[in-house]
């Protein structure tokens, strides 16, 4: 017991550790890229790129890889979203997708955030992760795609972070998701997740759709589009989804 008591402080000892020194890297970062971002700015995407590129090179030094990369993550959305995420796959692959993440696929609940019942179950590199998505403040893919054209075709569309803390409270609570102990999700009205991974190089593992009376019809359009798209990945229901 007390071996294990002595294991069981010194994880929460490398946790405490791991967020002082994420929140000593915010400290660090230039004024010009902790200050607030404001809509209405002229360079008010490329402040929030400037900030989320900084953002993510701590989290990539200071994020437990084995415990993130355990994850699994789903983008939710709507019928029509997830069908155009399929059909432009080999573009839209190599820009940042937001996700919902999970301890694993057990916990993918009947429908996402806000009440959205399809989902796209995706495996990739996650940049960064923070237990509410309100504390990023990232936007649409869509939006950094229209605004930067030409460097979203060259390398994907890397999303911008909006929101930033004072730098000590990093430390001080769970913002950003950086090993197992920090990962305690916010919730939605209805009890969902509504965390934020942002994931890179990302491929479909399987398409979600609602276990509805038309489910059958659905499974084989969107069978069809994933053999258009080339896309090895199967369609299931939340329930199947569970067990994957």
């Amino acid at each position: 017991m007390k071996l294990l008591l002595e294991k069981w402080q010194k994880f929460l000892d490398e946790d405490s550790e791991s967020r002082a020194r994420f929140a000593k890297g915010v400290k660090d970062l230039p004024v010009d890229v902790k200050n607030t971002v404001l809509r209405g700015d002229e360079k008010y995407e490329k402040k929030a790129i400037a900030r989320g590129r900084s953002l993510k090179q701590i989290f990539a030094k200071e994020a437990d890889r084995s415990f993130i990369d355990s994850l699994t993550t789903v983008h939710w959305g709507e019928f029509r979203g997830v069908i155009d995420i399929i059909k432009d796959y080999k573009s839209l692959r190599r820009d940042e997708l937001s996700a919902i993440a999970y301890r694993d696929a057990s916990e993918i609940p009947d429908t996402g955030p806000w009440g959205f019942n399809y989902g796209v179950v995706i495996k990739g590199y996650i940049t960064i992760l923070a237990n509410d998505m309100d504390d990023l403040g990232t936007g649409s893919g869509r939006h950094y795609r229209e605004e930067f054209p030409e460097r979203t075709k060259q390398s994907g569309a890397n999303k911008g972070i909006t929101k930033m803390h004072y730098f000590g409270d990093y430390e001080k609570f769970p913002i950003i998701v950086l090993d197992e102990e920090d990962y305690d999700p916010a919730k939605d009205w209805k009890g969902n997740n509504k965390n934020e991974a942002l994931v890179d190089n990302w491929k479909i593992v399987a398409v979600i759709i609602p276990a509805a009376a038309d489910a059958g019809r659905e499974i084989l359009q969107f069978r069809k589009y994933l053999q258009k798209a080339g896309i090895d990945a199967d369609v299931v229901t939340p329930k199947q989804a569970r067990q994957l």
